[in-house]
């Protein structure tokens, strides 16, 4: 098993939290996907008795990367992405930022007692957390870069 630091969702969200996300998704990632050589448009890791992962790529540029991650469910009459994340990866600053999020679970306010006066900074805070434990569970059941191969689909 691979060991993470783990990043916990803070008591009183700051901005030096939310920068403490994005270094830690940024390290994840590279231990999860080989950052240097994603060339392929769309990657695939199985891992027996998990849903397989997704990786889009969809931009590639000197100083950075989009990507895309999720898992394709298919279903009787349709396909559903869930979770649906699109990570924008700074190469040069060794950090990585949830731009987009969608999943069912991902709650929508965040459990404290204090009301949020700035909503869509904390719900990039809560995004980037999120997704941070996904990571961490894809890397806990076994997915990394050695897994992923290319997809033709």
């Amino acid at each position: 098993m691979i060991a993470t630091a783990r990043i916990h969702q803070p008591a009183k969200p700051s901005l030096s939290s939310l920068m403490a996300s994005y270094g830690e998704i940024y390290r994840q990632l590279g231990i999860l996907l080989d950052l240097d050589a994603l060339e392929a448009d769309t990657w695939v890791s199985e891992r027996q008795g998990h849903p397989p992962v997704y990786c889009l790529v969809l931009e590639r540029h000197r100083y950075t990367t989009l990507l895309r991650l999720t898992h394709l469910f298919a279903g009787e009459h349709e396909k559903a992405l869930n979770p649906d994340a699109h990570v924008r990866i700074y190469h040069d600053a060794h950090v990585g930022e949830v731009t987009h999020c969608c999943h069912d679970a991902l709650p929508r306010k965040w459990n404290n007692s204090e009301r949020c006066t700035d909503q869509p900074f904390y719900d990039r805070l809560q995004q980037n957390y999120w997704f941070d434990q996904w990571l961490e569970h894809l890397l806990a059941v076994g997915h990394s870069w050695q897994t992923f191969v290319p997809c033709e689909d």
